[in-house]
């Protein structure tokens, strides 16, 4: 299992990822600030008939991270990711 680039409560921006950004306010998102406030791993306790191999796999392959921007939670993978 990969380690976590982030840990709780850590301020982290919103960059522009590899991977579509799947959030209602979309690359509205990009530059913004938040706090990370949990993190996990799409992969735990899944059955293999979600994970197997698919054009959409990579998103099985990242790590996510609930961050709160202006109160408001977003799901976000690392890819989308950086410190602040």
């Amino acid at each position: 299992m990969a380690d976590f680039k982030f840990a709780r409560g850590q301020m982290v921006r919103i960059r522009e990822g590899s991977f579509p950004l799947n959030n209602p306010d979309g690359y509205a998102l990009i530059g913004r600030t938040g706090s990370v406030e949990r993190a996990w791993d799409p992969r735990a306790g899944r059955r293999d008939e979600h994970t197997v191999r698919s054009e959409h796999i990579q998103y099985f392959e990242l790590l996510q991270y609930d961050v709160r921007i202006d109160g408001t939670l977003y799901s976000l993978n690392e890819d989308w990711l950086e410190e602040d």
